[in-house]
């Protein structure tokens, strides 16, 4: 399971801003399109999924809890 936690931790190390898990990272401007991709790659890296291009949405990157709920969903072989 991504951890939520995890992501946070990121987040905060990364951007230097701490959020909680339900705390807008795009809406804010905390995370910028570049940030997009700096936060894919650790996504990758750390739990092991391939993000498509066309899986970099809102709908998935909003919050650190959305996030964490995109990664279980592709780790259970649900997103494409």
């Amino acid at each position: 399971m991504a951890s939520v936690a995890q992501i946070m931790e990121y987040v905060a190390r990364t951007f230097g801003k701490t959020v909680g898990p339900d705390d807008s990272l795009l809406d804010s401007g905390l995370v910028d399109s570049t940030g997009i991709f700096e936060l894919v790659s650790f996504l990758e890296d750390t739990f092991g999924v391939k993000v498509e291009d066309e899986e970099i949405v809102p709908e998935h990157f909003e919050t650190s809890a959305m996030v964490a709920g995109f990664i279980d969903r592709k780790r259970a072989g649900a997103e494409s």
